[in-house]
């Protein structure tokens, strides 16, 4: 084997191993299953309110997912109630399914806001919507994930619940 064979030889390896691992950081992701378990006031200030905000996240993908971070809002009746960011640690196993303990916060003119709205419309279901992104260790892109759901309180109020 000659120089030039030897030298396209590694070139071809290289090129083999780079298009490889890059290919699995890049893999499609399906996006988590993310549900909210509670929502908790923490501590109440004059502009900011703290929530302690506690999700389930399932991984319906074959492999682990390693967050590094994520950052998520939650919306009420299509306006936002609170934001928060994490750069705790997690990793959800492939098909499976962990809690996360998180935080949020709110200022004190969106609660009023919000307040209004709901005394205004004397809504008998309320919509909620969480969303976020998730960021990986082992991908290079981040994963968005979505929650929508609602509570209905003449149903509940019914049922004594």
């Amino acid at each position: 084997m000659n120089a030039v064979q030897r030298v396209l030889s590694i070139a071809a390896i290289i090129t083999t191993l780079l298009t490889t691992g890059c290919a699995s950081l890049t893999q499609p992701t399906e996006a988590p299953l993310v549900s909210v378990i509670n929502l908790k006031l923490l501590d109440v200030q004059l502009l900011e309110q703290q929530y302690g905000l506690t999700v389930r996240v399932q991984n319906p993908n074959d492999f682990p997912l390693s967050i590094k971070g994520l950052s998520y809002t939650l919306e009420i009746n299509g306006s936002e109630l609170a934001h928060g960011v994490s750069n705790k640690a997690a990793t959800i196993p492939a098909f499976g399914e962990k809690k996360l303990e998180l935080t949020m916060v709110s200022g004190t003119f969106g609660i009023i806001r919000q307040l209004q709205s709901i005394e205004q419309a004397k809504p008998e279901i309320m919509e909620y919507r969480l969303s976020g992104k998730l960021s990986l260790n082992n991908r290079l892109l981040p994963v968005y994930f979505e929650k929508a759901g609602s509570l209905d309180f003449k149903a509940n109020a019914a049922t004594g619940k």
